[in-house]
């Protein structure tokens, strides 16, 4: 499936934030990376990337530390992959 233009700039910046600091963004630097002022907004981002298979989400003892992960970018430069 493809993606909006929004979900790949959600996509993009979860990728990005995760190659920088080595974890996942909070939905909240999610919306200020993307300047959007719903955190429902996000969640609906990222529950779409999910059920597309673009992300797995991963929940520890913490309900509050989500973790992504990109499935890979196969699905956006044609089976390459650079994670």
């Amino acid at each position: 499936m493809a993606l909006t233009k929004r979900q790949k700039q959600v996509f993009d910046v979860l990728q990005r934030f995760i190659n920088a600091h080595g974890y996942s963004p909070s939905f909240e630097e999610i919306a200020k990376a993307l300047k959007l002022s719903s955190l429902a907004t996000v969640h609906k981002h990222i529950a779409t990337l999910e059920r597309k298979g673009f992300i797995r989400r991963g929940y520890n003892r913490r309900a509050k530390e989500r973790h992504f992960r990109a499935q890979s970018e196969r699905r956006l430069h044609g089976g390459r992959s650079h994670l």
